[in-house]
């Protein structure tokens, strides 16, 4: 390896991993060879829908938690990018509060239409890093990349690594006491596709951050009969919503007193 000139590798071609790949662009094109490997087939990481949960078609566990109907729990403003704004690309003022569709479009421009140019050529796509060993008396590090499509592992040394493959694309679930006596469907939150699905039925939520509160406003929005969040320390306040009930966090699924107790119900857990 070049000691004169750094090999930088991006894990993971979201909006972290392709923030840092245009900042290199920008700013030390001619300097740096840069590498980024995305799992998944295009990049913009989490703002990907997908419908599938669980593992994808090579066994690698699903990334994206979108859900069909998902707006933004904050304002657009608070992540806009300074050389690149949503009235810059829709050319138009959109509201704060946006769905994931604006979100994913508004990053997928900065990224092809932005200072740097169309960024997408650079990323290998459906390429997961599954090692990376840092050599000390060497200063490098050796990477191991998997080439899904291929089915065959490639070694690529580096001087430096950017790890930017997400916290949480690995789900967390509790356990409690008897939850698996509980006839009905449980769900970790980043399973969660679809509202309708759950029309007409109860469903308790674990948990009351924002994606639990988010899921139970979808799921009164989509015809859920009620709705109950347990919260570890404080309530949300649904102010205006009677279908939703809070409650303490769970501690115990009492099977015998359990009033969720009928097959047709269904459970969301949060991490």
């Amino acid at each position: 390896m070049d000691k004169k000139k750094p090999r930088v590798c991006i894990i993971g071609a979201g909006p972290a991993g392709m923030a840092a790949l245009y900042q290199i662009k920008l700013n030390a094109a001619d300097q740096i060879n840069v590498e980024c490997y995305e799992k998944q087939e295009t990049s913009e990481g989490l703002w990907n829908y997908t419908w599938r949960t669980g593992t994808d078609e090579y066994g690698e566990h699903v990334h994206s938690s979108m859900y069909t109907n998902l707006w933004l729990a904050g304002p657009k403003e608070g992540t806009e990018y300074m050389d690149y704004s949503y009235k810059d690309h829709f050319i138009k003022l959109l509201p704060s509060y946006v769905p994931r569709e604006i979100a994913l479009q508004y990053g997928n421009g900065r990224f092809t239409k932005g200072q740097c140019g169309d960024m997408k050529s650079l990323v290998h796509c459906r390429h997961v890093v599954t090692s990376v060993e840092y050599d000390n008396d060497a200063d490098h590090f050796t990477v191991w990349v998997r080439d899904l499509p291929g089915n065959k592992d490639n070694k690529e040394i580096f001087s430096h690594v950017v790890v930017a493959s997400g916290a949480f694309y690995v789900p967390n679930s509790p356990s409690f006491e008897g939850i698996c006596s509980f006839p009905g469907r449980i769900i970790h939150s980043h399973d969660f596709r679809e509202a309708k699905e759950f029309a007409d039925q109860t469903v308790l939520i674990v948990g009351s951050s924002f994606s639990a509160s988010e899921i139970a406003v979808q799921l009164i929005r989509f015809g859920a009969k009620h709705v109950i969040v347990t919260y570890r320390q404080h309530p949300v306040n649904f102010k205006g919503t009677r279908s939703i009930e809070e409650r303490p966090i769970v501690t115990k699924d009492r099977q015998q007193h359990h009033p969720f107790k009928r097959r047709n119900q269904r459970r969301c857990g949060r991490r």
